[in-house]
């Protein structure tokens, strides 16, 4: 491999590390209105589909998923659908909002859920 080509990599690389994705900002943003044990948990759920595309990949599921165009299309669209649900839910209009500089209640394992089903649900 060519030192130049190497470098690209790298440097391609070192950006998607360094920048934020929409993990980091759901983490942050449920710990900026839910307080530290909501982006915990947030962060667990995240990190919890890591641990499913882990074992996937290793189990030969992510190649069944790149040959079968099908499997592909019900997974993306599976995790499309979620979101959608997860945007309209955030439309509609709170039932009861916090008092100024008062935060949201943690929601107990619902942060964890929220974070692993798109996470897990988006091939990468």
């Amino acid at each position: 491999m060519p030192l130049s080509t190497f470098l690209a990599f790298v440097a391609a690389a070192s950006a998607l590390v360094l920048l934020p994705g929409p993990n980091m900002v759901l983490i942050v943003t449920r710990a900026a209105a839910q307080g530290r044990r909501a982006g915990l948990a947030t962060a667990a759920g995240v990190e919890s589909a890591t641990v499913v595309h882990i074992a996937v990949a290793v189990s030969g599921g992510a190649e069944l998923v790149s040959r079968s165009p099908a499997a592909y299309l019900a997974l993306t669209h599976a995790g499309a659908a979620y979101l959608l649900f997860l945007g309209v839910r955030a439309l509609r209009p709170a039932r009861s909002c916090p008092p100024p500089g008062r935060r949201l209640p943690y929601g107990g394992a619902a942060p964890t859920s929220t974070a692993r089903w798109p996470s897990s649900s988006i091939p990468r």
